[in-house]
């Protein structure tokens, strides 16, 4: 709305100008009475009228006198409401231990009556109930006839709805299941802190679980809101129980991604953690595609604690195969999506023959040939340094003292051949053409 208001004033100090206009106006009338002989008196009022008005213009004047109008728009304040949309936001009613916490999650969104009580409900009502997510409730309570808040926030302000997890966005309609990876809460604070640069903002409302993993501290960027001018509040709306969720979860799988057909077996290693199942057995199985080949029972880690699980398997055929380490959901476990963990492997018939060639046992050399003899039960290597001593013994696990002068040989000595910072003039005619047929006949071949 514009509105708009009339100023009226001098530049200059003009409290004198009460008394000097009727001082004027009286000089004016004397002059005109004593030098108007012959002229009636209603002319010479005329003209001492007149006289008195020039001067006391020429008079305002001398004092600058401004006429100002001046127009205002007012512009009414933005509510941001921002809520959760993280993965953590699917997590189901079934977090709640409580009856009456179920009752009330129940009541905002409109699947509980008011009359209803806590622990009596019908069993297909408290099925329902059980189902609802976190990100339900947080619609609830906007969609919420008995709050009525977006009503109340728009009858005073403009709202704007951002949904955020790893990032953040304006509210689609229908926001669709959380599977936000991370939540952002810092993050989308200063977002809307930056889409509200130079506008004024009335407040920040959040619904959220509150489990920020990722980007700026929130409590550092609430505080930013709250110190600019004027300072803008953020109202938080917790949702969800308010301890740790009940939970296991394999974290991550650890295993060689290649292994040698009846070689020595495959080592896999899950990092296991739990919260609220402490003591509790469980039986960690390893599975290849969908047939089980190993297993384990482990007793649950206290709360904040990781358990390593080591399964084993000797692969005997070759193919490259899909293993996954996974427990069973136990009951009352909130998330299941995260107990199991995959990693594929590589099962080859034999070792894989390397012979690298270096100059000199510079840092890319130490590193490459420490790999290779550590993984021993992967490679067959032969290392050649051109600059040793001829009595130096060279290295590797099939150690040669030169380097093969026929393709052939080299072929059944090597699968890939590593050619370091090697001097030209220490390789044969025969030994380079004995690489050029070694790689056009299909062996691998990398300059380092």
């Amino acid at each position: 709305m514009i509105a708009a208001a009339w100023d009226f004033r001098f530049l200059r100090e003009a409290d004198w100008l009460a008394l000097f206009i009727p001082a004027l106006a009286a000089g004016a009338w004397l002059l005109y009475r004593s030098e108007g002989a012959g002229i009636s008196r209603g002319i010479r009022m005329l003209l001492a009228g007149l006289r008195a008005a020039a001067l006391s213009l020429v008079l305002v004047l001398l004092f600058e006198p401004v006429l100002a109008v001046i127009k205002s728009r007012s512009r009414e304040a933005t509510v941001a409401v921002l809520v959760d949309t993280s993965r953590s936001m699917g997590i189901t009613a079934n977090e709640y231990l409580d009856p009456q916490d179920l009752l009330a999650a129940g009541r905002l969104c409109g699947l509980a009556d008011k009359d209803a009580k806590a622990g009596a409900l019908p069993a297909e009502t408290e099925a329902r109930l059980r189902t609802l997510t976190r990100l339900d409730t947080a619609k609830g309570i906007l969609a919420s006839r008995d709050l009525d808040l977006l009503n109340k926030l728009k009858a005073v302000h403009q709202v704007r709805l951002y949904g955020f997890d790893a990032s953040t966005a304006a509210l689609p309609a229908d926001p669709g299941a959380p599977d936000g990876n991370a939540t952002r809460l810092g993050d989308a604070l200063r977002k809307v802190a930056a889409d509200f640069r130079g506008q004024p903002l009335a407040g920040v409302v959040l619904l959220t679980d509150g489990k920020t993993n990722a980007g700026e501290d929130p409590e550092v960027a609430a505080r930013a809101l709250a110190d600019l001018k004027p300072s803008v509040p953020v109202y938080a709306v917790g949702i969800g129980e308010s301890g740790t969720p009940r939970d296991i979860a394999l974290a991550s799988l650890a295993a060689n991604p290649v292994a040698i057909k009846g070689g020595d077996p495959m080592t896999f290693r899950a990092h296991l953690s739990a919260a609220g199942f402490e003591g509790q057995k469980a039986v960690v199985i390893l599975k290849r595609d969908d047939k089980e080949v190993d297993r384990q029972e482990v007793v649950l880690p206290k709360d904040g604690e990781d358990l390593t699980v080591t399964l084993t398997h000797k692969p005997e055929e070759e193919g490259t195969f899909a293993y996954t380490v996974a427990l069973a959901p136990f009951p009352g476990e909130l998330i299941t999506e995260n107990n199991a963990a995959s990693q594929t492997v590589k099962v080859i018939a034999e070792k894989v023959k390397v012979c690298y060639l270096e100059e000199r046992p510079r840092w890319e050399y130490r590193k490459l040939k420490n790999f290779l003899v550590r993984n021993s039960r992967l490679y067959a290597s032969s290392c050649l340094l051109f600059s040793a001593d001829p009595s130096f013994p060279q290295e590797g696990t099939k150690p040669i003292s030169e380097f093969y002068s026929d393709y052939k040989a080299l072929g059944e000595a090597a699968d890939v051949l590593i050619v370091g910072d090697v001097d030209p003039s220490h390789l044969t005619g025969a030994q380079m053409e004995a690489i050029v047929k070694f790689c056009e006949a299909g062996g691998g071949v990398v300059f380092e």
